[in-house]
């Protein structure tokens, strides 16, 4: 077995008609990884955001390529089992087990920033709550894509479905330009889609070390959602929130493990039929993840 770490920080900040807010959290993870008698990990995390509570996490992961499928690329599942309780404890629901698995086929190479190929996917994942016994489920669908131009731009788009046992509040968080704190975004069902243009902003050697590749993009965006609020039907215009912008990347490493990633963006929910927003209309993020 190797041992492997991973960090992961980010920051907002949001800006709008009568709210203005800054919000922040790290999360991080260590383990074991292995390969027999198939790709397995052991790790244990801890997400702390500042708004909210922080999370602790012991995971047992393992999958693989299981078919090969020609042109088309290959079959691959994964599955895994997870302890995870938040701090501090509040109520008999903070401590929970779950279980969950994931089918991907799919084909794709990358030259830099730039990808070229498709995947799907079907997962879910079941959880126990332990000391209420409450039980819930999630299950997601998706695809996406991407072209690359000359290893200088890039086009990529992906869609997916998610659906949740209980309502959640967090879908927010999946776009950008959308600020975080949209309570009022919650509901049990998802439709999502993002589309995004990368252009090769600059390329280079970090330090003038040649293991410290360096390659800058700025990707124009737009992610959109449409998310079924309780008593709503899915594709009433309440339920809709969308927002474009600009995403400044440096990716570090030649295996896209280590970058740092800037964003700007305006939420255009109401300008494009939506809801109206109410937490404010521009959303400023930065995020630096390590492995």
């Amino acid at each position: 077995p190797a041992l492997f770490f991973r960090v992961d920080v980010a920051a907002s900040y949001l800006k709008g008609e009568g709210a203005t807010g800054v919000d922040a959290g790290a999360a991080g993870s260590a383990g074991l990884l292995g390969d027999f008698p198939l790709p397995w990990a052991l790790s244990f995390g801890y997400d702390a955001v500042v708004s909210e509570r922080s999370v602790g996490k012991l995971a047992l992961e393992a999958g693989g390529r299981v078919l090969e499928l020609g042109p088309l690329g290959a079959l691959s599942a994964f599955g895994g089992v997870e302890f995870s309780t938040s701090f501090p404890v509040l109520g008999s629901s903070a401590a929970a087990m779950s279980a969950r698995g994931l089918l991907e086929a799919g084909r794709r190479d990358w030259r830099g920033a730039f990808a070229q190929g498709y995947a799907a996917w079907l997962g879910g994942e079941y959880s126990h709550y332990l000391g209420s016994g409450d039980r819930g489920y999630s299950a997601s669908a998706g695809a996406e894509g991407a072209v690359r131009i000359l290893s200088l731009a890039g086009l990529s788009g992906s869609v997916s479905a998610r659906l949740a046992s209980e309502d959640r509040d967090d879908w927010a968080e999946l776009l950008r330009g959308v600020a975080d704190s949209s309570a009022s975004f919650a509901g049990d069902t998802a439709l999502l889609s993002s589309l995004e243009l990368p252009l090769l902003f600059a390329r280079g050697r970090l330090l003038k070390d040649e293991r410290l590749a360096v390659e800058f993009t700025l990707a124009p965006f737009l992610d959109a959602a449409l998310v079924r609020a309780a008593g709503t039907g899915l594709f009433e215009a309440g339920n809709f929130r969308c927002g474009a912008g600009l995403e400044l990347s440096m990716s570090i490493d030649a295996e896209r493990r280590d970058s740092l990633r800037v964003s700007g963006g305006f939420d255009l929910s109401e300008r494009l039929g939506g809801a109206a927003s109410g937490d404010g209309s521009v959303e400023l993020a930065a995020a630096l993840f390590i492995a």
